[in-house]
């Protein structure tokens, strides 16, 4: 973890902070423009993976791939705010390693987009996913852990981060358009709070 400290002190001298609200700034606006290629598609009927084919699927899979690789910083930043010497530091390592698989596979989703025609692409993007869902759910909940034992952090982002764990075991349940967009939308939302956050109180 010293190197990854290193490595981070090096390229990234903007705030972690600012790298979380770029990765969103940019996953919604390539969500949005590839939205508008497809008439008719609503939260309720469609996945979000669907709007990674068609006419405006490289639109959404481009901002997978740049808003995962931009989360990066921030996931990295958020792992070295926690400085509380209560924290176990193995906890600490296993949340930022498996946050990290998490942006990793989210990014690559990008170049396996859903389809039908291939059943290798498919298989890939579908096995990305399942680790990218399953690593989101373990990192963000051991992060609420973190928080509760930091005082760097309110109880509100910890027990929010539970209930976002909450609606990713809920969507894995369902498999339901909906859900998928409901913990879409409060994972976005999970970032913006934290990455505030730490740009409101200068951690880095």
């Amino acid at each position: 973890m010293k190197r990854l400290n290193l490595l981070t002190d090096k390229l990234t001298p903007v705030h972690g902070g600012i790298f979380g609200i770029l990765s969103l700034s940019i996953g919604i606006l390539c969500d949005f423009l590839s939205y508008l290629f497809i008439p008719g598609y609503n939260m309720v009927d469609n996945m979000v993976s669907e709007l990674g084919v068609g006419p405006g699927g490289i639109i959404f899979n481009i901002g997978v791939i740049i808003s995962g690789i931009l989360v990066i910083p921030f996931y990295i930043s958020f792992y070295k705010s926690f400085s509380t010497e209560n924290i176990k530091p193995n906890m600490k390592k296993v949340t930022v390693v498996l946050a990290l698989i998490s942006s990793i596979t989210f990014s690559f989703i990008g170049f396996f987009p859903l389809t039908e025609e291939n059943r290798l692409i498919n298989a890939t993007h579908g096995t990305l996913a399942l680790i990218h869902w399953i690593t989101a759910l373990i990192s963000i909940v051991f992060f609420g852990i973190l928080m509760i034992q930091d005082y760097n952090y309110t109880k509100f982002q910890a027990y929010y981060s539970f209930a976002v764990g909450c609606i990713i075991i809920t969507f894995f349940l369902t498999q339901i358009p909906l859900t998928e967009w409901i913990w879409t939308i409060s994972i976005v939302i999970w970032i913006l709070v934290n990455s505030l956050y730490m740009l409101v109180h200068k951690y880095q």
